[in-house]
């Protein structure tokens, strides 16, 4: 086997395991929901290791057996981006947190049924670094993933109408079957996969020239729109408003893609309006018990609010489909650009200050009570514990040491695996260092990726999915699922920013 042909093999097994993890991985299921954790980490665990250790052996038979590069360090430090420091950074302290670590034995794993532990990071970063390195992108990728997904939406869909067709909820009474959803499992767990998958689906639809395609992208926008209800999750709303708004400033350069952005939308609150009075007119829900307590679903699915709201969107779509070529908008583009952001965040602020205003144990379905015990329990570790953290995965153990009777008055004997927020929660894992750390791959592949999206337009989605997990996470937290595919993603981000 030649040179060319090694690396040829390299470039398809790294493929091949994105393919995995987005088409095979979704849908892996042993036993319905009993276990479906486990079960979604074993896969995830050995995919994981298995691609890293082939990625790594090719490597160095390429590098130092063919092409007899040698090694040296100032050249490997040399080469590395700003993302690629803070993954090493995020790396270091994770490690050192868990060697450090009063429960040490237990870091390893992680907590049980969440196994988000010293070797789940291991992997994250191991697969964020061989992606970036030999990762060769394809436009036809995107055909199975979503192939994969609309199977997922689909049954998600059936899920909320009642419907049973794969046996999943046997043996389940309805507050365990309002927890669950299609072949991924938990809502958070599925409302992650959602946010991160919808720009894909919104951008292929924005830039497709053959109609055939463009119907099944619309189609596919109308399930996943009907999904997001389904999810009862206002952090759903949150990831895909974010997601959405990355695409607008991709829209924002052509009259077409601005126009069919505001199809999306349309199409999105027909959907919300549809799915509102289903909900509304049915006496009994499998998700019933679930629909009132979300306010962004109650009021989105309104059909006086989701109705006004798409005239509001028909009547901006005339305009600009009667608007002369080249006028309004490509002259005030960055102050629309602009507009849609303030009026983003205006709201947000004003939510928080409402927020904070009436913030106690039972605001956002008890997380008041969560974030107070996490940051107190952070406050009152010594030094050591503030830079590096309590451990990997280790905050149901850091909480319960100090909280046990306040968490029992609360819940029972339920236990709290994480803060539910996520950068809440990194702070009392692995610290100062080990949050400003994770912050960093972030908000650096995002900056490195919006300054090349425009010469490389496939860069939008990747960067909106991006940030979607980031505002959903905002009140969810890491699992192998969502966690695995953002860092696939980072991967061919940095990839594609870099080649």
């Amino acid at each position: 086997m030649n040179d060319s042909e090694t690396k040829k093999w390299l470039y398809r097994s790294i493929i091949a395991y994105v393919l995995i993890m987005t088409c095979v991985y979704p849908l892996w299921m042993q036993n319905g929901y009993s276990d479906l954790d486990y079960a979604k980490f074993s896969f995830f665990r050995l995919a994981s290791v298995v691609f890293i250790v082939i990625t790594v052996l090719a490597s160095v038979y390429i590098n130092y057996f063919k092409e007899r590069k040698g090694f040296s360090i100032i050249e490997q430090i040399k080469s590395f981006s700003v993302t690629d420091g803070f993954v090493l950074a995020y790396l270091c302290v994770s490690v050192l947190s868990s060697l450090l670590s009063e429960y040490r034995t237990d870091t390893w794993w992680g907590t049980p049924g969440w196994y988000m532990g010293l070797l789940s990071q291991l992997l994250f970063c191991g697969v964020y670094f061989c992606i970036s390195r030999f990762f060769r992108y394809s436009p036809k990728m995107l055909y199975p993933i979503l192939t994969t997904a609309f199977i997922v939406f689909i049954i998600a869909l059936m899920q909320c109408m009642g419907l049973d067709p794969f046996n999943l909820y046997k043996g389940m009474d309805n507050l365990q079957k309002s927890e669950f959803l299609s072949t991924i499992g938990q809502k958070t767990w599925f409302s992650s996969y959602v946010v991160q998958v919808f720009p894909f689906i919104v951008y292929l639809y924005l830039k497709e020239e053959k109609r055939i395609l463009c119907v099944i992208w619309a189609v596919l926008s109308v399930l996943i729109s009907c999904v997001i209800c389904s999810t009862q999750s206002d952090s759903t709303y949150i990831g895909v408003g974010l997601g959405l708004l990355v695409l607008l400033r991709y829209s924002l350069e052509d009259k077409t893609r601005i126009l069919r952005l505001i199809e999306i939308g349309m199409l999105m609150f027909i959907s919300f309006g549809v799915m509102g009075m289903i909900y509304r007119s049915r006496e009994v829900s499998i998700t019933d018990m679930m629909f009132e307590e979300e306010p962004f679903t109650m009021f989105l699915t309104d059909i006086k609010i989701s109705g006004s709201i798409l005239a509001v969107f028909l009547i901006v779509y005339f305009l600009i489909k009667t608007e002369k070529e080249g006028s309004f908008i490509d002259k005030y583009k960055n102050r629309i650009w602009i507009g849609f952001l303030l009026m983003a965040a205006v709201p947000t602020m004003i939510f928080a200050i409402c927020s904070l205003s009436v913030f106690n144990d039972e605001w956002g379905n008890h997380r008041g009570f969560i974030w107070k015990i996490a940051f107190q329990t952070y406050t009152q570790e010594n030094m050591k514990e503030w830079f590096i953290g309590v451990g990997p995965d280790m905050f149901d153990l850091a909480t319960q040491k100090n909280y046990h009777n306040e968490i029992h008055r609360m819940w029972g004997d339920i236990h709290i695996p994480n803060a539910h927020n996520e950068w809440l929660n990194m702070l009392l894992t692995q610290g100062l260092l080990g949050l400003v750390a994770y912050i960093g791959i972030f908000v650096s592949a995002i900056n490195a990726g919006i300054k090349k999206a425009k010469s490389i337009p496939m860069i939008y989605p990747i960067v909106a999915a991006v940030i979607a997990y980031m505002g959903h996470n905002f009140f969810c937290y890491q699992q192998c699922i969502g966690t695995s595919l953002v860092f696939i993603l980072l991967g061919i981000l940095s990839y594609s920013v870099a080649n």
